[in-house]
């Protein structure tokens, strides 16, 4: 998977489910495009920007639709305005139905209206200021 292009590193999923090609290059131009990497198809995964990789596995994840998503500082060294594009497609998912657990030192994620939060600090739960 490493020397492909964006699309097909998300049409594997459903390669590997037995979706027919095309069905799986429907879904896969739909999830491009709700993703904001329409124009990425055909660049290879490596090549993206670390906000683009990030857009791309929350994708992947929207075409497979797993029962859980764990997500583990899905935006760290990302630019603000890649941390935005992230964070929004997250609160998708979440309005969506799918159910999302994130760990995170980034305090923008504690301030998203739809998560239910548990706070951590020192080791020990604490009160949820948010």
């Amino acid at each position: 998977m490493f020397h492909t292009t964006t699309e097909k590193n998300l049409e594997y999923g459903l390669l590997r489910r037995g979706v027919g090609a095309v069905e799986r290059r429907a879904r896969v131009s739909e999830a491009l495009a709700w993703a904001g990497l329409a124009d990425k198809r055909e660049v290879p995964p490596h090549k993206l920007s670390g906000g683009e990789a990030q857009r791309a596995a929350l994708a992947r994840a929207k075409l497979l639709n797993p029962a859980l998503l764990l997500l583990d500082e899905p935006t760290a060294n990302l630019d603000g305005a890649s941390r935005k594009q992230v964070l929004d497609l997250v609160t998708a998912l979440c309005m969506d139905d799918h159910t999302v657990v994130i760990a995170s030192h980034d305090p923008e994620i504690l301030r998203l209206a739809i998560l239910d939060r548990l706070v951590v600090a020192g080791g020990r739960i604490v009160p949820d200021e948010g």
